[in-house]
C-alpha cells in the first residue's frame, strides 16, 4: 500500500470524524463511523451538484465546511449541559474498556477485509459504482448527461450515490485510480459493518457487555456469509445490508430506541442511499418501526426521514433522465399477463434462495422457536424487542426479492447466478441477529416473572432518569 493510499484512508476518516463524533459522542465509535459519515456528506455534495450545477469539487468543499461548522456549533451548544448533568454511557463498553473493545472489533473485522488485497477487477464495481464516481467527479452538466444517456443505461444510473460519492471525492483530490477506488469502497463498507457491531451491542446493552459486543461482532461477520468475495471488492451490497441490519437492531430491538435514535437513523439513511434494494427494505423497516412505536408517533415519525431521502433521490434521478431496468420491464404487466412465464421462473428462484441462505435461516428459525419456548421471560427481562419484528423484516424483503426475480426482464438462471449470493446478505445477517438475540437471553442471569411483557413500556432511561432526561433534552 502506497503513501497515497494511506493518506487517502486517513483523509476519509478525518473528514467524517466531526460528524461521527456529533452522532455518537464517543471517540472510539466515532473512528469506526467516520468513513460512513464521509460518504454521507459526499452524497450531499453529489445531490447539490446535480440540482444546482457547478463542479463537484466546489460542492464537496461547501458540504464539508457546513458540516464541520454545524457539528462544532452543536457540540458547543450541548457541552454545558453535559458538564452539569453527565448522560449515561451511549455505548455499553465492557468493563470500562472502550479502546480494548474498539481494538478487538476492528481487529476481528479486519481479517476478512484482507480480501481487499485482491486486484480491483470486479465487473459490477467497474461498470456501476466506479463508473458513477467517474462522472460525478466533473460537474452537474456532465453528470446529468451521463445519467440520462442510453449508452450508460447498463450501469443502473438510477442507483443512489452513497457507494460512489466517497470514491468520487477521493478521485477529486488524489486523481483517478482503481486501486484507490477499491480501497475507499472497502473502508466505507468496513465502517458500515463496524457501526452495525456497535448498534447491535447497544441494542443488547442490558446483557453482559462483553457478550453484547461478541453478539455484535458475530452479526458483523455474517456480512461474509453468502458472498465473501464481494465485501471488499467495490460492490454496494454488503454496505447497504450492514447498514439496514444495524438500523434494525437499533430501532426494533432496543428497549427505547428513540431515546438515542441518531445511530439507527444514520444507518437507515445510508442503507436507502446505497442501493435501490436498500430503499425497499428501508421502507419495510420504517413501517415496522412505526407499528412498534404506534403509541409514540410523536417520535416515531423520524424514521421516515431517511426513507424520504431515498425517495427524493428517486425523484431527482427521474428528473435527470435515469431509468431502471426493472421499471422498463413493466413487472406488474408481466405479472398479470404471462402466467406461464412467471410460474416457470418461480421454482429456480426459490431453489437459488434456499441454496444460498436456506440452511442458515432454518437454523436461526429453530433457535427462535426454542428461545420462544424456553427463555422468553429472560428476553423480556432484558428489555430486548420482539424477535418477530426481525422475521417480519426478513420475510418482507425476501418477498420483494422473489417478486423481482419472477417478474424481471433478465434470464432468470443467469440473473440468479450473478446476484443471488449478494442480494441475500441482509437475510443472512438478520437470521444471525435473531439467533444471537436468543443466545444472549439464554445466558442472561435475569429472569422476569411470568407474564412479563415482551417490551416494557418503561424507558431505558429508567436506570439513570435525570441523566437520560438531560441527554434527551440536548437533542443528541
Amino acid at each position: 500500500m502506497s503513501v497515497v493510499h494511506l493518506l487517502t484512508v486517513a483523509l476519509i476518516v478525518a473528514a467524517g470524524l466531526p460528524l461521527a463524533f456529533a452522532i455518537v459522542r464517543s471517540v472510539p465509535v466515532a473512528l469506526l463511523l467516520a468513513p460512513l459519515a464521509t460518504a454521507l456528506v459526499s452524497t450531499v455534495a453529489v445531490v447539490l451538484m446535480l440540482v444546482f450545477g457547478a463542479s463537484f469539487r466546489s460542492w464537496l468543499a461547501v458540504a464539508f465546511m457546513i458540516t464541520w461548522a454545524v457539528c462544532g456549533w452543536w457540540l458547543r451548544r450541548t457541552w454545558w449541559l453535559r458538564r452539569k448533568q453527565p448522560a449515561p454511557p451511549a455505548v455499553p463498553w465492557p468493563a470500562g474498556a472502550p479502546w480494548l473493545a474498539f481494538g478487538i472489533t476492528a481487529g476481528v473485522l479486519a481479517v476478512p477485509f484482507l480480501l481487499v488485497l485482491h486486484p480491483p477487477t470486479s465487473w459490477d464495481a467497474h461498470s456501476i459504482w466506479w463508473l458513477h464516481a467517474g462522472y460525478f467527479t466533473y460537474d452537474g452538466e456532465i453528470a446529468r448527461a451521463a445519467m440520462a444517456s442510453p449508452g450508460f443505461a447498463f450501469s443502473h444510473t438510477d442507483y443512489p450515490p452513497l457507494a460512489s460519492a466517497p470514491v468520487a471525492a477521493a478521485w477529486t483530490l488524489f486523481g483517478q485510480g482503481y486501486r484507490t477506488a477499491q480501497l475507499v469502497s472497502a473502508v466505507t463498507t468496513f465502517s458500515a459493518v463496524a457501526a452495525t457491531v456497535v448498534a447491535v451491542a447497544t441494542a443488547f446493552a442490558r446483557s453482559r457487555p462483553w457478550l453484547a459486543w461478541a453478539a455484535g461482532v458475530a452479526v458483523g461477520l455474517a456480512t461474509w456469509a453468502t458472498g465473501a468475495e464481494y465485501v471488499a471488492a467495490g460492490y454496494a451490497d454488503a454496505l447497504w445490508s450492514a447498514c439496514l441490519v444495524g438500523a434494525a437492531a437499533a430501532l426494533l430491538l432496543g428497549r427505547d430506541p428513540f431515546v438515542r435514535p441518531a445511530l439507527g437513523l444514520v444507518l437507515l439513511t445510508a442503507a436507502v442511499l446505497s442501493k435501490n434494494e436498500g430503499l425497499v427494505a428501508g421502507g419495510i423497516l420504517a413501517a415496522l418501526v412505526t407499528v412498534r412505536e404506534r403509541r409514540d408517533l410523536g417520535r416515531a415519525w423520524l424514521v421516515w426521514l431517511p426513507v424520504g431521502s431515498g425517495l427524493a433521490w428517486v425523484g431527482l434521478s427521474r428528473l435527470v433522465g435515469s431509468t431502471s431496468d426493472i421499471e422498463q420491464a413493466e413487472p406488474l404487466v408481466s405479472l398479470f399477463g404471462d402466467t406461464a412465464r412467471l410460474t416457470s421462473r418461480l421454482p429456480p428462484t426459490l431453489d437459488a434462495l434456499w441454496e444460498t441462505v436456506g440452511p442458515l435461516v432454518a437454523v436461526a428459525a429453530c433457535c427462535s422457536l426454542a428461545g420462544a419456548l424456553l427463555v422468553r421471560r429472560r428476553r423480556a427481562a432484558l428489555g430486548t424487542g420482539s424477535d418477530l419484528w426481525i422475521w417480519l423484516l426478513s420475510c418482507g424483503y425476501a418477498t420483494t426479492l422473489v417478486a423481482t426475480y419472477v417478474t424481471g426482464p433478465s434470464d432468470v438462471d443467469w440473473w440468479l447466478g450473478a446476484s443471488a449470493d449478494r442480494v441475500t446478505v441482509p437475510i443472512a445477517m438478520l437470521a444471525c441477529l435473531s439467533a444471537v438475540s436468543w443466545l444472549l437471553a439464554a445466558v442472561s442471569d435475569r429472569d422476569g416473572p411470568a407474564g412479563t411483557p415482551e417490551r416494557s413500556g418503561e424507558s431505558s432511561a429508567g436506570d439513570h432518569p435525570p441523566a437520560a432526561a438531560a441527554y434527551q433534552a440536548a437533542g443528541a
